[in-house]
C-alpha cells in the first residue's frame, strides 16, 4: 500500500510540476505576443498616432470633449459630411476635416485603446498574461493613456456602464503606486550616495 501511495505522490507532483512550467511558459509567450503588437500592429500604432495628435503626452481629455464620447459619434461623422457618406479608412482623416472631426476620430481610436489594455488586464488578473513582464514594458504608457482618458472612461461609467474598464482602472492604479515606488527608491538611493 504505501508503495502505490508514494507512486501516485510522485506522478501528481510531477503532473503538478509539469503544469505549472507550461502555463509560465504559456503567460510569457501571450504577453511577448501582447507587447510585440503595441510594437508592430499597424491599426495598434494608428490609433495611437491618432489620439497622439490630438491628445499629446501629459494632457487629459477635457470635459467639453465629452459632446463626443457618444458611441454613435464616428457613425455620425461619417454621415453628416455635407449630406454624402465619408467612408473613413483606418488611417489619418482627410485634411479637411475640421478640429471637431479630428476630435471625434482621436475620441473612437482612444475607445480602442482602452479596449485592447482593458482585455490586458483581465488577462492579468486570471493569471493569463505575466504581469511583471508587461509591468516592466508598457505600464508608463498604459498609465499615461488612462490618465488621459479619465474624463471619457467616468462619463462611461455614468452613463451605463459602471464596470467599464474596471479591470484596467485596478491595474492602473497597482502600477502607478509601483512606479511611484520605484521613483521614490530612486530618489532616495541618490540621496543616500551623495
Amino acid at each position: 500500500f504505501p508503495p502505490v501511495i508514494a507512486a501516485l505522490w510522485t506522478a501528481g507532483m510531477g503532473w503538478y510540476i509539469h503544469f505549472q512550467a507550461t502555463s509560465k511558459n504559456h503567460r510569457t509567450t501571450n504577453s511577448f505576443n501582447l507587447v510585440m503588437q503595441t510594437r508592430t500592429s499597424k491599426e495598434f500604432l494608428e490609433r495611437t498616432r491618432l489620439v497622439q495628435a490630438v491628445y499629446p503626452f501629459g494632457t487629459k481629455i477635457p470635459q467639453e470633449d465629452s459632446a463626443h464620447f457618444g458611441t454613435t459619434a464616428m457613425r455620425d461623422l461619417q454621415i453628416s459630411r455635407d449630406g454624402a457618406t465619408v467612408n473613413l479608412p483606418p488611417g489619418v482623416p482627410p485634411a479637411d476635416f475640421s478640429a471637431i472631426e479630428r476630435k471625434v476620430v482621436a475620441i473612437d481610436s482612444l475607445k480602442y485603446l482602452l479596449n485592447y489594455y482593458e482585455f490586458m488586464a483581465v488577462g492579468i488578473a486570471a493569471n493569463d498574461l505575466e504581469e511583471g513582464m508587461l509591468y516592466e514594458t508598457i505600464s508608463e504608457n498604459v498609465c499615461s493613456l488612462y490618465e488621459r482618458a479619465e474624463n471619457y472612461i467616468e462619463h462611461t461609467q455614468a452613463n451605463g456602464q459602471p464596470l467599464a474598464f474596471s479591470s484596467l482602472g485596478a491595474l492602473v492604479k497597482r502600477w502607478r503606486k509601483m512606479l511611484e515606488d520605484e521613483k521614490h527608491q530612486l530618489l532616495h538611493g541618490v540621496q543616500i550616495g551623495d
